[in-house]
This record gives C-alpha cells, structure tokens and sequence, in this order.
C-alpha cells in the first residue's frame, strides 16, 4: 500500500501495473528464447570474421 501511495496510484492500479510489467518481461524473455533458437551460429561467426569493411570512426565509439 506504502508503494502504491508513493507511486501515487490506488492500490488496484498498482498491482495491475505490476502484472502488466511483469508479462511484459516475460513476453520478451520468450521472444528472445524462440530467436535464439532459430539462430544460425555459423552464419554469424562467418560474418564476423570476413574481411573488409572501414574501422569505426572516433564518433562510433562509445566514451
């Protein structure tokens, strides 16, 4: 109830939101499981290890 005051919401809206939060995370920790796996590993470990390209410019890199 303490949260709910604090969040300034009635203590129903809170919970609902809670549960929609935690669906939320849920639907995409299953959606991140079900692309994992159709991944194809070789594919990626070609593309990273090919040739070619520019290296990253300095505004590209994170300070």
């Amino acid at each position: 109830m303490r949260r709910a005051k604090a969040d300034g919401t009635s203590l129903n809206q809170f919970v609902a939101t809670a549960v929609a939060e935690k669906l939320a995370a849920m639907n995409t920790a299953t959606f991140f499981a079900e692309r994992r796996e159709r991944a194809d590993f070789d594919a990626f470990d070609r593309i990273m290890q090919r040739q070619g390209g520019e290296p990253p410019q300095p505004d590209d890199l994170i300070p």
